[in-house]
């Protein structure tokens, strides 16, 4: 189940930024295969901007009403637990909110494992409930961004294997 809004930090991201939010997606834990039943829930208006650019034949849209809580209405109205329970061993929930609470005790409850996928990228505070994550066996954080310290580090590990390949001395002075 993908809340598209939770993901998109309430539907503000460009059709880029979704674009590679799926392709982080599809390409990151827990990845998408072509076996998996994805439904992606959107208000009305959300799903008008947002359909077009995630569409396969393994991915379903379940529309609710523009307004709070519309998505999620529609992703809880859209699922049958014992159907999944039979078809599959894991439930995976894209949202942090707390209104998936009780649908990952159920699941739990038919001996699904309850996967929980919030995005963030560094620096952000994480978006997922603590009862969600506290229902959840598995907790996934996709980033969308590279973490900018990296470059820092990578800067660091080059001047450094440059130095040794000269032979030259690296390392702290004694204290």
């Amino acid at each position: 189940l993908v809340d598209i809004e939770n993901c998109t930090r309430g539907a503000r991201a460009s059709a880029a930024e979704l674009r590679a939010l799926w392709g982080a997606l599809t390409q990151q834990a827990p990845g998408v295969a072509p076996g998996d039943h994805v439904v992606i829930g959107a208000a009305r208006g959300v799903a008008r901007r947002y359909r077009h650019l995630i569409q396969a034949g393994n991915v379903r849209w379940v529309v609710g009403a523009d307004g709070p809580d519309g998505a999620d209405r529609a992703l809880l109205g859209a699922i049958d637990l014992r159907r999944v329970a039979e078809s599959f061993d894991e439930l995976v929930i894209m949202s942090g909110d707390h209104a998936f609470v009780d649908l990952a005790r159920r699941a739990k409850a038919y001996g699904l494992t309850v996967h929980v996928v919030t995005v963030g990228d560094p620096g952000q505070r994480s978006a997922l409930s603590r009862d969600l994550s506290a229902a959840a066996d598995i907790r996934t954080r996709v980033r969308t961004k590279p973490l900018q310290v990296r470059a820092q580090y990578t800067a660091a590990i080059t001047t450094v294997a440059r130095a040794a390949a000269r032979g030259a001395l690296v390392g702290s002075p004694a204290a």
